[in-house]
């Protein structure tokens, strides 16, 4: 789990980054 503790940034960071694309898009797409 120690390796998990390095990351934890870069996910939560891409999360927040690929929902607010989503975010952007769906109004595009919808």
């Amino acid at each position: 789990m120690n390796n998990i503790a390095p990351s934890p940034h870069s996910l939560t960071e891409r999360s927040s980054t690929e929902q607010r694309l989503r975010e952007e898009l769906a109004p595009v797409t919808g």
